[in-house]
């Protein structure tokens, strides 16, 4: 009886013997910085041999006694993907490989483990900052916005939606007060030879046309469900431009007048 206790754990020892020399953790390496609640694959080579079941684990080399069970038992195929729970405090660590019986095979380098970016970290609806209502835009603008693209000629409103297109962009990436000067430059570089007043309706138009996209990008961020740090911060902007824009266009209208009308069809 002895004699076969003493053989089988002599077949244990050699087989994690054997193990071990096959067995290499290749991923986490050294260089790896895993971020908690974010999935990575711990990788190692697969020797051909048996266990075909193995254990992983974690350890921290810090504080030693911190010892966490990933998967009690998981095939030996190479590979084994990994969802980092948040309850695990961020410091360095190594993982350990061991056959189902216990006998340590392998062990990885040591890692590091992050917390998230705050601005990663998602805010639930309820804690989301109250942000003032999207205001509707005026009826005297939009029922002038109306007459000037009645009589436009395609060739010219074609010509304006591309600038108003280019302009979208210049607003996103800049702050208001910049926009407002290189809104004008862009406008008169577009359309050299008409008049002041002709300027007038082509950037109104334009204004309206941001209008339209910035108040689309608006709705699409305060209808998320849940929002980061950085969206958050995106909405603020967009939403501080919207009313800069509108000041902007309610004082083109004071210098605009119905019967300007009928020089729009000159402008090109």
């Amino acid at each position: 009886m002895k004699k076969f206790i003493f053989t089988v754990l002599a077949v244990f020892i050699l087989i994690g013997f054997v193990f071990s020399q096959n067995v290499t953790l290749t991923q986490p390496n050294s260089g790896s910085k895993w971020m908690k609640g974010k999935t990575y694959t711990i990788q190692w080579t697969r020797p051909g041999r048996i266990p075909s079941q193995i254990e992983i684990s974690i350890h921290s080399p810090e504080n030693r006694r911190f010892t966490r069970v990933i998967v009690k038992k998981t095939p030996n195929n190479g590979q084994y993907k990994w969802t980092i729970p948040q309850d695990i405090p961020a410091g360095k660590y190594e993982v350990r490989l061991k056959t189902v019986e216990g006998n340590s095979v392998a062990r990885s380098k040591v890692f590091q483990i992050l917390d998230p970016p705050k601005t990663m970290r998602t805010m639930s609806k309820k804690r989301t900052p109250t942000l003032q209502t999207l205001p509707l835009l005026d009826p005297s603008m939009k029922s002038q916005h109306a007459r000037i693209n009645q009589n436009l000629i395609p060739q010219t409103k074609n010509k304006l939606n591309r600038l108003a297109k280019s302009l979208y962009t210049d607003m996103k990436r800049m702050k208001f007060a910049e926009f407002h000067q290189v809104a004008l430059n862009k406008v008169r570089k577009n359309f050299p030879y008409v008049s002041q007043k002709e300027l007038d309706v082509v950037m109104f138009y334009s204004l309206n046309e941001i209008d339209k996209n910035l108040r689309q990008e608006i709705e699409e961020l305060q209808g998320m469900s849940d929002m980061s740090q950085l969206d958050m911060l995106k909405l603020q902007d967009a939403m501080n431009k919207q009313a800069q824009l509108m000041q902007m266009m309610s004082n083109l209208m004071k210098m605009m007048h119905d019967t300007q009308m009928a020089i729009i069809r000159n402008i090109k």
